[in-house]
């Protein structure tokens, strides 16, 4: 008996020395996400025809597709970020704006960069934009509401 109440210590002593591991997860991304909603709130299917693209390099995030929501990375090296939106037989520019900060988590988990107070610097939609001023995971940052 003394011999598995030992056991069971040492085991409960292992598992509790596990929980030292810092929590490293980082909330912040690099990742836009934009969201395209009626005027009810509900999400809205809109046909991409050629492509949602990156204004300067021409990467195509999005082609020939049907969707209500797109994630497209912004470039974590400058402060703004234009796309192209083709489809529904319109041509559509937004530039966004944003800040980059150096956040240290702790000691253990090292430096993180946080983007914030998102703007948009230009678009040419003809529908009402809302945007969320930080990039992070999980979270729509710019909603489309036409």
């Amino acid at each position: 008996m003394n011999g598995s109440r030992l056991v069971s210590c040492w085991i409960f002593y292992i598992l509790l020395s596990c929980n030292n591991i810092p929590d490293c997860d980082d909330p912040n991304t690099s990742d836009l996400v934009i969201h395209f909603m009626d005027s009810t709130n509900s999400a809205l299917q809109i046909e991409i025809f050629n492509a949602i693209q990156d204004l300067e390099t021409g990467f195509k995030f999005v082609e020939n597709d049907t969707t209500s929501m797109v994630t497209l990375e912004i470039n974590p090296t400058q402060s703004t970020t234009g796309y192209v939106f083709e489809g529904d037989g319109l041509i559509d520019t937004l530039i966004v704006g944003y800040e980059q900060n150096l956040l240290l988590l702790s000691e253990e988990c090292g430096p993180v960069i946080k983007f914030s107070e998102l703007t948009i610097l230009k678009q040419t939609f003809s529908d009402t934009l809302v945007v969320n001023d930080e990039l992070l995971r999980n979270e729509v940052n710019i909603q489309i509401i036409r």
